[in-house]
Formats: structure tokens, C-alpha cells, sequence
């Protein structure tokens, strides 16, 4: 049934109403979401800890007065989640590294869904509905255990 035929059934309420109403509540879930994030002092993730050293060590690791250079090298070969380290890392220069994981929190959050309602598009699935699921899975087991990747 395409959404002509849909609206047919339904008088007074058109797809793009539909679509509409889902954006709406899209924003309203994932702001009650980035402000689960944001309102504690850190993202009690398993692994979190773990990738802000990491990024402060990639960050860090020539710097003067370190340590790094003498126990790690730096390999340039791709590694599973090498881009959330890099970004991770690179926001360390700016800001504050609690904060810094929070930022790329707040972008996994917003990418997570985005990639969800490509990857439904992509095979015909309904895009609003993967969306949907995958903003409400966003707080699963994964995230928890701090795999940003």
C-alpha cells in the first residue's frame, strides 16, 4: 500500500503528518537521551576510562615530559574503532577529556540512528521504524560496555 492509498484509509491524516509527528517525537527521545549523557560528571561506560587514556596516550605520545614514546609506538595500520580513538583523542586538544567523551557520546548518538535509517533505506526496509528501534536500542549492552565504534 503506498502512501496515497494509505491516506485513502485514514482521512485527515497525511504521510507527511505522519512524518512529521515521527520527527517530532525522534527529537524529543534523543534529547532526553543526550540529557542522560550530559547530566551526570561521566559516561559510566565499562570501557570509557579505558579509551580516554588511550586517546590522551596517542595524543600525548612525543610530547616532552612523558613517558609514552618510551613504551608504546605509533602503527598507522587500521584497528577496529581507530576512528572513535582519533576523534577521541583529537578532541582531547580542545577540551577537557571527561568532556571530550561526552562529545563523542553526543555524536554516537546522533550518527547511531542516522546509520540505522541508511542501512533500512538501503534494503527497503521502513526507514522510520528502524530509526525508531535503533534510538531506543542506543542505550543497549554495546554502549554500556563502551564500544563506540
Amino acid at each position: 500500500m503506498d502512501a496515497t492509498e494509505h491516506d485513502a484509509l485514514e482521512p485527515g491524516r497525511s504521510s507527511r503528518g505522519r512524518a512529521s509527528s515521527f520527527g517530532v517525537l525522534w527529537l524529543l527521545v534523543l534529547v532526553a537521551q543526550l540529557l542522560m549523557i550530559w547530566a551526570f560528571p561521566r559516561v559510566p561506560t565499562q570501557d570509557g576510562p579505558v579509551h580516554v587514556a588511550s586517546a590522551i596516550a596517542f595524543r600525548d605520545l612525543h610530547a616532552p615530559g612523558t613517558s609514552y614514546g618510551e613504551l608504546f609506538e605509533r602503527g598507522l595500520e587500521g584497528f577496529p574503532h581507530w576512528t572513535s580513538h582519533l576523534v577521541l583523542a583529537g578532541l582531547t586538544w580542545a577540551v577537557d577529556p571527561t568532556v571530550a567523551e561526552k562529545l563523542l557520546v553526543t555524536l554516537w548518538f546522533l550518527l547511531w540512528p542516522l546509520a540505522a535509517r541508511w542501512l533500512a533505506g538501503s534494503v527497503g526496509a521502513a526507514r522510520e521504524a528502524v530509526t525508531g528501534v535503533a534510538l531506543l536500542l542506543a542505550f543497549g549492552r554495546a554502549f554500556w560496555l563502551g564500544f563506540y565504534g
